[in-house]
């Protein structure tokens, strides 16, 4: 018994034409009589066309009159349900759709359908299945998706969102091998409904068709009524469960019983008769599953998308490329610009990941994409940055480095990682204090040996900054605020404790010196020599001394003008008045101009100078401080670039120099 190469249907020996959808079979007399007719007889020329001509009439009143099969069912729920299927030669169920090509007798009528079992199911249904192969804009793969092919001429029914963010493709059908049809567009879909039809280029041979419902389901299904459900090519046997389920879409929708057997990766309903319900979805939690997430064990059901809602777009020819479809209702999107940043991340173009993840972010209000997916985005955001502002810092590329992290700091605002990257650059770019507010962030934040280093190094660079500057105030200030910052730190503290020494505040220095300790063993030795220095100017403390170096022509020693600001002087006993640059001057905020100045004539090695006369507020040489000092402000052509501590200043003491022991003295009266 012959089995049609289409729907796999058994017809009796002599049949010409499959009883089930119409295709030729190759037997039966009339397909012999024409395959016999030309070879064996030669026909004078007149009565030959005779012959012809009256064959032809046969065939024009044929052609006009054809008796269509269609899949009946009368009997079945009461009805005479012969409007139920398409068939793959009357693609709008006799209603004015393009005329089948092919010729058939017009007396066989087709048998009464019966329902299928499984593996008639499955030579039905199967060799309609094909994989939808999508492709990306540069041509590159982008996702694979399925489909259900329901006309003969290439209509494919599949899911919308499938197809989004493809702009091409290509359908592979497994029944013939590696044969590949084109994707022209989309012909056919429904707003609200993720169904769609799609149309493939024409096939010579045509392609084999599972038949749509063309009825709604809940006229002419029954509860606990048998069907199928596919999800490769092999059937699983399930039952209808409800017929007129409503979604919040309006949408009315079937629901498949739940029995063990129906897999929630079920993607096509067919049936008992074999004719496609809808496309299948998974509900969990009364949300549907997206694709990607993972199928769930327990507590789903299974919705039908109805098909019959596309029924009238059959015949319809391509309104939308699959380009047209995705720059319409794709670029832009969370999902869009989720699925472009993670190419470029999982290529490692960290720069262009962070954009369209920032972009998708910006979507999620709208969009309201799925927590998994959002999940997703802000941990491959996060390494974006992280692996961004690296490759930057390793390039030298400090200010775009600061960017960046300054850009991560908005959406990981508490991220200590991003507070401390931040620092780093900034100290990279010499801008301390920016690291120092960067660093102390992520401190409280987060605590560590590392941050608490990198703190004290900020702190102790921003001490050599003022130390260039001569401002010991700001020195101490910061050592201060650092110590603050960080309580544990014995090293600011012994740093601060020097700066003490060196103006003789010897009580609040060895204060911090044995907190130092304390905090610190390994400072203990270096405490040890710092407390041995105090102890001995302590001793010393009646005079300060000024070391006078071997062959040296001047005594030089430093000297702290208005409590804040350490200039360099050199001891001239042989000078009226005390004098400082006018440098120092101006950097000290004194105004010399002639008309605020009082003014004073000096004779030089180069004659005599007119030079203003300005009083300071105090000088401090060793702890031995004279207040309301007037000072000779020197221009640079006329004078050193030190300071000149006169008699002016000396005479509020006793001094000496001891040239045995090289040194200068200078004790009080």
């Amino acid at each position: 018994m012959p089995q049609c190469a289409s729907c796999k249907t058994h017809n009796e020996e002599s049949a010409a034409f499959c009883s089930q959808c119409g295709t030729p079979l190759g037997g039966g007399s009339f397909r012999r009589r024409r395959h016999r007719f030309l070879p064996r007889f030669r026909i004078p020329l007149f009565t030959g066309g005779l012959i012809l001509a009256a064959l032809l009439m046969v065939l024009w009143i044929v052609w006009s009159h054809p008796e269509k099969p269609t899949i009946t069912h009368s009997g079945r729920h009461g009805r005479d349900s012969s409007k139920r299927a398409l068939t793959p030669e009357d693609p709008t169920g006799g209603s004015g759709g393009e005329r089948a090509k092919v010729f058939r007798p017009p007396t066989r009528e087709p048998p009464e359908p019966k329902p299928l079992d499984a593996d008639g199911a499955s030579q039905l249904v199967a060799p309609a299945l094909v994989i939808l192969e999508l492709r990306k804009e540069d041509d590159s793969p982008l996702r694979e998706g399925r489909g259900i092919l329901v006309d003969s001429s290439g209509v494919v029914l599949c899911r919308v969102s499938s197809l989004l963010g493809a702009y091409r493709g290509t359908c592979r059908l497994p029944y013939r091998g590696p044969q590949r049809a084109e994707i022209l567009g989309i012909s056919y879909s429904i707003a609200g409904l993720d169904v769609a039809l799609i149309r493939l280029e024409r096939s010579r041979a045509g392609y084999p068709v599972a038949p749509l419902l063309r009825e709604s389901p809940a006229e002419v299904l029954d509860v606990g009524e048998n069907a199928f459900v596919f999800n490769n090519y092999r059937p699983e046997r399930a039952e209808v469960g409800e017929t007129h389920v409503v979604g919040t879409d309006g949408v009315a929708r079937v629901l498949l019983a739940e029995i063990p057997s129906v897999s929630p990766a079920s993607f096509l309903a067919v049936d008992a008769f074999g004719l496609v319900i809808g496309l299948c979805k998974v509900e969990v939690g009364g949300r549907s599953l997206e694709r990607g997430d993972p199928l769930p064990s327990a507590d789903y059901r299974i919705l039908v998308d109805p098909a019959f809602a596309l029924v009238p777009g059959i015949g319809r020819q391509v309104s939308m490329t699959l380009a047209q479809l995705s720059r319409r209702l794709y670029e832009g999107t969370f999902r869009d610009h989720f699925a472009r940043g993670m190419l470029a991340y999982q290529a490692k173009r960290w720069d262009e990941a962070i954009t369209h993840f920032e972009q998708a972010f910006d979507r999620i209000p709208t969009d309201q994409p799925p927590e998994r997916d959002v999940t997703q985005l802000t941990g491959s955001l996060r390494e974006s940055y992280l692996e961004e502002i690296r490759r930057l810092a390793g390039d030298n590329r400090m200010e775009e480095a600061a960017f960046v992290a300054e850009r991560a700091l908005v959406l990981y605002a508490e991220d200590p990682v991003f507070l401390v990257l931040l620092g780093e650059v900034r100290f990279d770019q010499g801008a301390w204090m920016e690291g120092i507010v960067a660093l102390a962030q992520a401190y409280e934040l987060e605590p560590s040996e590392r941050v608490e280093s990198l703190l004290e190094r900020g702190y102790l660079e921003l001490v050599q900054e003022a130390v260039a500057l001569g401002d010991v105030q700001a020195q101490e200030t910061s050592f201060l605020q650092g110590i603050q910052q960080l309580p544990d730190s014995g090293i600011l503290r012994l740093e601060l404790a020097k700066l003490y020494i060196q103006f003789q505040a010897y009580d609040d220095a060895i204060r911090l010196l044995r907190q130092a300790r304390e905090l610190d063993s390994s400072l203990g030795d270096s405490v040890e020599n710092l407390l041995a220095k105090i102890d001995d100017a302590i001793k010393r403390r009646n005079a300060v001394i000024v070391p006078i170096p071997t062959g040296s022509r001047s005594i030089r020693t430093e000297a702290v003008i208005d409590g804040h600001t350490a200039s360099s002087f050199i001891i001239d006993t042989g000078a009226t008045y005390t004098s400082i640059p006018a440098v120092l001057a101006n950097t000290l905020g004194y105004d010399t101009s002639p008309s605020n100045a009082r003014r004073i004539t000096i004779s030089g090695v180069g004659g005599r100078f007119n030079v203003p006369l300005i009083r300071v507020q105090s000088l401090d040489l060793g702890g031995y401080t004279v207040r309301n000092l007037d000072v000779i402000v020197l221009p640079e052509k006329i004078g050193p670039n030190v300071g000149l501590l006169g008699l002016n200043f000396l005479k509020h003491f006793k001094y000496s120099v001891d040239s045995k022991r090289q040194e200068f003295r200078l004790e009080r009266l």
